[in-house]
């Protein structure tokens, strides 16, 4: 399973405190174009539905784009929140954020084919250049399918296993698909990651990690995504993932300084530790992790790893055998929920 941020290249300055995050309720206007173009792009049968913040065009039926909104919106608001909380110099976005939103896996692997960039791991992705995600109703993911097709062949005894199964699955890969590919959309569009390639891939993957869990729907909840008093929600994915991979044997020194220092990113193993250190960076060191987002922001970060080595030690660190056993410490001891893991 894999979320993927097809790279290509935006940001502003901002109002403060009150201000901004009042900016960030504010309903913005459709862009330049719309409907029309994403609309000829969804192909036959596609049609366009609206939020506060998105704009979504797609086959996908009515109410499954009605629930993507929803979480859509989730996610829209924890940055605000969040941006808010920190003080990070960037404006909210100027228009509606554009999804394309295919019925089908099989139209949306059409649709990666002709962007050249089939991968049976793909399920969902954002592209700088025109600024937009992509997802497929997550029902026809084939082994999703399986098992809901299953359910009518069960035995009574064990249809409700199958239905939780079913759901938790698939809560998870809307968090961390949705949340994911959403949150890379809007850290662009505002600013705070103003150009993919330019910054570390931890920090940007981190950063989408930091908002997968705000996809949930929970009518009425508070942000998952509490302010700079609080720590923030617990993905609960990544840290079963960090748990798996990590659990009997700590991240190594050289492990940690690769990936935060030479920013070599290991692929899957990388997503939980960049999640798990930008998670402790942010609530151990809160003051500069939103030195950090500025820096971010203002793409003023250093160049090459013995800058880098200098910002984190002297902001974070040093990252030495104590640091990591701190961190790894702190990171297990946060507490999983085995009934959101579908098992």
């Amino acid at each position: 399973m894999r979320a993927a941020v097809l790279l290509c290249g935006l940001a502003a300055a901002a109002p403060a405190g009150a201000a901004q995050d009042q900016a960030w309720r504010v309903p913005l206007a459709p862009g330049p174009g719309y409907p029309e173009q994403l609309l000829a792009e969804a192909g036959a049968g596609a049609a366009a539905v609206e939020s506060d913040h998105f704009a979504v065009v797609g086959t996908a039926p009515g109410e499954a784009a009605r629930e993507l909104l929803q979480r859509l919106e989730s996610v829209y608001q924890a940055h605000g929140q969040f941006i808010t909380d920190f003080r990070v110099p960037v404006r909210a976005p100027r228009h509606k954020l554009e999804v394309l939103f295919f019925a089908s896996h099989n139209e949306f692997r059409d649709c990666l084919a002709a962007a050249g960039a089939e991968s049976p791991e793909t399920l969902g992705f954002y592209e700088p250049c025109s600024r937009r995600t992509v997802f497929f109703d997550l029902n026809t993911y084939p082994p999703l399918a399986a098992i809901r097709d299953s359910l009518a062949q069960a035995a009574p005894e064990q249809r409700e296993k199958l239905r939780k199964r079913f759901d938790h699955r698939r809560e998870l890969l809307i968090q961390s698909i949705i949340g994911h590919e959403a949150a890379h959309q809007i850290q662009h569009a505002c600013g705070l990651v103003p150009a993919a390639d330019q910054v570390p891939t931890w920090l940007t993957e981190g950063l989408a990690m930091l908002f997968e869990a705000s996809a949930r729907l929970a009518a009425g909840a508070a942000s998952t995504l509490p302010g700079v008093g609080a720590p923030p929600a617990i993905n609960n994915y990544r840290l079963f993932e960090y748990r798996k991979l990590y659990g009997d044997a700590r991240p190594t020194v050289s492990q940690v300084r690769q990936l935060l220092i030479d920013d070599a990113w290991c692929g899957g193993p990388c997503y939980p530790l960049a999640w798990a250190v930008l998670r402790y960076m942010r609530n151990e060191r809160p003051a500069e992790f939103a030195r950090l987002l500025a820096r971010i922001a203002a793409a003023e970060l250093p160049r090459g790893p013995t800058e880098y080595g200098v910002l984190v030690d002297e902001r974070f660190g040093p990252v030495d055998e104590q640091w990591v056993d701190r961190f790894h410490t702190a990171t297990m001891r946060l507490p999983l929920d085995p009934a959101g893991l579908g098992e």
